[in-house]
């Protein structure tokens, strides 16, 4: 990779300590990250206090610190897909990485000229997935992404609480086809998984209900007539075909 990387963090009153270390872990990888975006989702606007220090920190190792409050006009969407879209049409750099407000980064890389990059993530499975396992045991999948800016400008985070945006994503690019997909060899993003999330507390209903309601907006957002929908249900329902198999 010839340039740097812009990561930004979606904010939703964030507890201090869990905000300075994912703030840290990007700062740490400061060979390859050139600016750090701080956006409210709209359900909150307290990170101001801890801006200063932050700034200082950043500033000390050479990375721009930009934080961008919601705007009160705007009526919150109840998910980060909004706080995601306005950091990456703010971002300075042709790729963009996600960063939890509680999660750390670890490695990014440094040679990468494709179009996107998943990370290897502590959780479920480090390597290329399967399609049913996108879709049955979602990841977050976006978290630690790099991904070239045009490409989320084309494909913005459709908004929602009902479905998994990060999932809809990735199926949407591998449908278009249009590009250069590689996964993390290494472990690259250490995701916390809390008691609250869906993961943990969600009764089975509701994960099935968020998994159609994911299927279908992706093929809305993919435009998908009947007869590709009726391939990608069939690979979906294949427990061992990876992702990039699916173009």
């Amino acid at each position: 990779m010839s340039q740097y990387i812009t990561v930004y963090i979606s904010v939703c009153n964030p507890a201090i300590g869990e905000l300075s270390r994912a703030v840290s872990s990007a700062i740490s990888l400061k060979s390859v990250v050139g600016e750090i975006i701080l956006v409210n989702d709209g359900k909150s606007n307290d990170v101001h206090y801890m801006l200063p220090v932050l700034s200082n920190r950043c500033s000390n190792q050479g990375i721009k610190l930009v934080h961008i409050g919601f705007d009160e006009d705007k009526i919150p969407s109840g998910s980060d897909a909004l706080a995601s879209n306005i950091a990456i049409a703010n971002a300075s750099y042709q790729y963009v990485c996600k960063l939890d407000q509680d999660d750390t980064l670890v490695y990014l890389p440094e040679e990468f000229t494709g179009d996107i990059w998943l990370a290897g993530i502590n959780t479920r499975y480090p390597h290329m997935p399967t399609i049913r396992k996108l879709i049955t045991a979602p990841r977050a999948v976006i978290n630690g992404m790099v991904c070239k800016k045009d490409i989320l400008i084309r494909f913005p985070f459709v908004e929602g609480i009902e479905f998994h945006t990060d999932v809809c994503f990735i199926l949407t690019c591998l449908y278009v086809n249009d590009y250069d997909i590689e996964v993390s060899d290494k472990l690259s993003y250490i995701r916390s998984e809390k008691k609250g999330s869906l993961t943990y507390d969600n009764p089975t209903i509701t994960r099935e209900i968020k998994r159609m309601f994911t299927l279908a907006a992706f093929a809305k957002q993919a435009d998908i007539d009947y007869d590709d929908w009726r391939i990608y249900t069939t690979l979906i329902a294949n427990p061992i075909v990876p992702l990039n198999e699916m173009r």
